[in-house]
């Protein structure tokens, strides 16, 4: 644990609602980071009875894909409401960039918008928007304009800071709340085994909600039932593309549907499982069919402190393509035009499909554990 004792006073809580107060604008707009994993979701759900306080109208908002399937279960099981920005017709995004102009903008579970791991609401807004509201929990370096009210803290998770807002606020959490924070910041701290990241805070919050939740909920959202897909996939990845250096594994999937993007990363959990492994990462091409996009995949997890999962990723595969946290990371890179019609012209020979992968997995797999190894 870290030894600097972190503190959420009342001084910060105060600046989150003097926004929120003061401001004549009737709702809140919530961004999640691109793909939101629990404790960003567990967050903006945590926020969305902080805004309603104030008796503001609430929308969040996130880009990108929610893969994980633990993530879709979190959502489905809860009702939770957000828009994915990249399903929004013409005629929607129109409507929703109007009511933006007048809408508190709040960013959380991450320090950067309309860039790096935020990009979804480029299409909404202009380039030049500054959100009202940042809060978040990552040791990123990134400059925000001063006009911004910017809480940053390196909890373990998100969800410990605005757990000690709506504490502090006095808002009413009832267990549904309860349980997706706690949710979160399970989900963030790796269940409490990454000690390097976990903060007397995250403690406090742990051992207030750990009694008062809806266990049956919880449960639906950690056992969810996973898809046979897995089954065919972890064949491929454990027998065809492998290679390890030391405690490290990189395997590969080769092509897959949008639909098995999420399975990456439950393969990059299952390696973790196994005896003197501390770093997964699983490749693969997703395929969205005859002549539509196709990208360049992966997962990457790390335990321990040897490795920032998210830097490691975004050394790897570029900024812009790659996001996560500290333990666990991931990277979505659109492949060129070029890429996209060769791989089109062997649909039907699934033979140099495979061979066309095998040439991105051999170099890339050696780029990884040459890195790791360094």
């Amino acid at each position: 644990m870290p030894e600097e004792i972190i503190k959420i006073n009342g001084t910060e809580t105060e600046k989150v609602s003097t926004v929120l107060r003061t401001s004549k604008k009737k709702r809140v707009a919530i961004f999640c980071h691109d793909s939101p994993d629990p404790d960003c979701i567990a967050s903006a759900e945590g926020f969305r009875h902080i805004a309603k306080k104030f008796k503001k109208e609430v929308q969040v908002y996130y880009g990108g894909e929610i893969n994980h399937i633990q993530n879709r279960a979190l959502c489905n099981v809860f009702d939770i409401s957000m828009i994915n920005i990249s399903d929004l017709d013409e005629r929607q995004i129109e409507a929703h960039s109007e009511m933006l102009k007048e809408s508190i903008i709040v960013v959380l579970d991450t320090s950067m918008f309309l860039f790096g791991n935020c990009q979804g609401p480029k299409i909404l807004m202009e380039q030049n928007v500054e959100p009202d509201i940042i809060i978040d929990h990552h040791n990123y370096d990134i400059s925000v304009n001063d006009k911004v009210t910017f809480i940053k803290k390196q909890t373990g998770s998100c969800s410990s800071i605005i757990f000690m807002i709506l504490k502090q606020l006095k808002v009413k959490m009832n267990e549904r709340l309860k349980t997706i924070l706690f949710l979160g910041l399970l989900k963030d701290t790796d269940d409490f085994k990454h000690k390097d990241i976990i903060t007397n805070v995250d403690i406090d919050v742990y051992n207030a909600l750990k009694n008062n939740i809806d266990f049956q909920k919880y449960l639906r959202v950690t056992n969810c039932p996973k898809p046979m897909a897995l089954i065919e996939l972890k064949a491929k990845a454990f027998n065809k593309y492998i290679k390890q250096t030391g405690n490290c594994i990189v395997c590969g999937v080769g092509f897959i549907p949008p639909s098995q993007r999420a399975l990456l990363a439950e393969i990059c959990d299952d390696l973790m499982q196994y005896d003197e492994v501390e770093k997964s990462m699983v490749l693969g091409i997703v395929d969205e069919g005859f002549g539509l996009s196709k990208y360049f995949v992966s997962s990457f997890r790390s335990g321990g402190d040897t490795v920032d999962a998210h830097e490691f990723v975004r050394k790897i595969f570029g900024k812009d393509g790659a996001g996560g946290r500290r333990g666990a990371s991931g990277s979505t890179v659109l492949l060129d035009d070029i890429a996209k019609h060769t791989i089109d012209r062997f649909s039907e020979n699934v033979e140099k499909k495979e061979s066309y992968f095998n040439l991105l997995y051999q170099a890339y797999s050696d780029r990884i554990l040459q890195e790791i190894k360094m």
